[in-house]
């Protein structure tokens, strides 16, 4: 009884494995494959003369320009309440379609303290100064500080948007210099502590909502729903 118990089991994990025709892995999409292999350069940089900001708002504007003849971008970054900057980055006059209802609620703003332009720079800041947006022009990167200690940076040279079409997908890179580990980018079956997908790690997290009816453990495959929302966890961040 216990050999035919095991080969039922069996039998039935072979049955109902995750169907790899439909969700596809990295290897199978050129958008991915080729960002992986893709040596990072600086394809953007932020037009000095297209930067607006002031302390009598929460926004600050600039044109990304294109490095290699492709479509100019617009960077948009807002203060808000809570300690926290909001960044959006779009093709100009973008028809792109923006998600609607994500949050409960709009986050309240929050106006500049403080606005530093220099040759290569602009630097707004909130709540007295202890949070802080440094953006480089070029090469473009943001890096977000608090207390005078950088938690965030968006690197500008893994900035890409394929083919220049709103349809089209796209990509940035992000680090967490004082970060140990790093928890989101919900929902998948795994670990709560994220995985390497660096070279030699696994397979790149998967956003997508899907109706799923048999997936892998320990994969980064995609599943009912998707939540882009990343964590650094370090000493004393």
């Amino acid at each position: 009884m216990i050999i035919k118990s095991l080969l039922i089991l069996l039998f039935a994990t072979l049955a109902f494995s995750a169907d790899h025709g439909t969700f596809k892995d990295c290897a199978r999409v050129e958008f991915c494959t080729n960002l992986r292999t893709r040596t990072p350069s600086d394809d953007y940089s932020v037009d000095s003369g297209s930067v607006s900001a002031s302390t009598d708002s929460n926004t600050l504007t600039a044109t990304l320009k294109s490095n290699n003849g492709g479509s100019d971008l617009t960077l948009t970054l807002s203060g808000l309440q809570q300690n926290t900057f909001r960044v959006k980055i779009t093709e100009v006059d973008s028809t792109r379609y923006e998600l609607q209802d994500v949050l409960d609620g709009e986050p309240g703003g929050l106006n500049f303290d403080d606005v530093q332009i220099v040759d290569n720079s602009v630097t707004v800041s909130t709540a007295s100064g202890s949070n802080s947006a440094r953006v480089t022009f070029s090469p473009f990167n943001i890096e977000f500080a608090k207390d005078g200690v950088t938690e965030v940076v968006l690197n500008g040279d893994r900035l890409t948007i394929a083919n220049n079409d709103v349809t089209a997908p796209f990509s940035f890179g992000a680090t967490f210099p004082e970060g140990r580990q790093l928890f989101g980018v919900h929902e998948h079956c795994d670990n709560v502590a994220l995985q390497n997908t660096g070279p030699g790690g696994t397979d790149p997290y998967r956003l997508k909502n899907s109706d799923v009816a048999y997936y892998e453990l320990n994969s980064p495959m995609a599943l009912y729903g998707a939540v882009p929302v990343v964590y650094g966890q370090g000493y004393g961040v």
